[in-house]
């Protein structure tokens, strides 16, 4: 029942295991989206116990805030959810403040800490910088420098199950 391309490995038994991982992986992702709508949940009556928000629900005369035009891309960081920002500085829209800083037609800034990135020539080489934030702002360094979960057993690698510190010279 196995083709010659599988590996030895029958076909369906291949998709079941295709299929039992697409499950788990969108368990995992239900699983971190009700986390994510409690912590939403918290801090929206957070806000709006401190005064700085609209009503509880969110419907009190809320526009959806635009995004202003001079504002070339928002780029969210997975896993810490830091947002920087991309900006056009050229634009006819731009404030004065950002056409001031910049040296190039590109500038970039983390909105979530107010950390400043440089200037750029390049719509690419912005983004690229913007990807990278922790190597230029200080708070997004010490959200990206955690310390992984520690293993507590040695790995063992390929078929032969050797401790791969014997692999090493």
């Amino acid at each position: 029942m196995s083709s010659s391309n599988t590996g030895g490995v029958p076909q369906d038994e291949k998709r079941a295991r295709e299929r039992r991982m697409r499950q788990t992986a969108k368990k995992q992702v239900q699983r971190a989206e009700v986390v994510l709508n409690k912590y939403r949940a918290r801090a929206a009556q957070i806000l709006h116990a401190e005064g700085l928000h609209g009503a509880a629900d969110g419907t009190a005369g809320a526009e959806k805030p635009r995004r202003a035009p001079y504002v070339y891309r928002i780029l969210r960081h997975r896993e810490t959810g830091v947002r920087v920002r991309v900006l056009d500085t050229e634009a006819p829209e731009a404030p004065a403040s950002v056409k001031g800083e910049a040296v190039h037609r590109y500038a970039v800034e983390c909105e979530t800490h107010g950390g400043k990135g440089g200037s750029f020539d390049s719509p690419k080489a912005a983004l690229r910088a913007a990807r990278r934030s922790d190597e230029w702002c200080s708070m997004c360094a010490g959200l990206m420098s955690a310390t992984p979960k520690v293993r507590n057993r040695a790995r063992l690698t390929g078929k032969h199950q050797r401790r791969r510190d014997e692999l090493l010279p």
